[in-house]
């Protein structure tokens, strides 16, 4: 109803946020220079935080679309899992689980440790962004 009213062709307020209608400020402009940063250069542990509704979902998408193919994205928006399940969801996003549904956790680790490694020795890189982390 109101894409009408102020000229709209789609609708910008989703129930999941599009990059696409991020406006960036010099306050997010930052922000994404150093998650981007800290993705590329390696710098571990980065951990977003802020109150509901501040864009921290909108920030991490347009992260991942703004990371180069060299970086592999597992993403994780359903934290309430155990870890075997959650080990799952991110082997299956990076393309690990090759057609099994649940893997043990032993070897599910061993398959992310040595595709990891791979990456890096290839100059890749791996992500694992976990969003509503409480």
């Amino acid at each position: 109803m109101y894409e009408r009213h102020y000229g709209f062709s789609e609708k910008p307020f989703e129930i999941a946020p599009d990059p696409k209608f991020l406006f960036l400020n010099s306050n997010y402009r930052e922000l994404l220079a150093s998650l981007i940063y800290g993705v590329t250069e390696r710098k571990g542990l980065i951990a977003l935080v802020g109150e509901v509704g501040t864009g921290k979902t909108l920030m991490l998408n347009a992260l991942k679309e703004r990371l180069d193919a060299s970086v592999k994205v597992a993403t994780i928006v359903n934290p309430d899992l155990t870890f075997r399940q959650m080990l799952n969801m991110i082997l299956a996003d990076l393309d690990l689980s090759r057609g099994s549904k649940t893997i043990s956790v032993e070897n599910g680790l061993q398959r992310l440790q040595h595709f990891t490694k791979e990456q890096f020795e290839s100059s890749g890189n791996v992500v694992v962004i976990v969003d509503e982390a409480q």
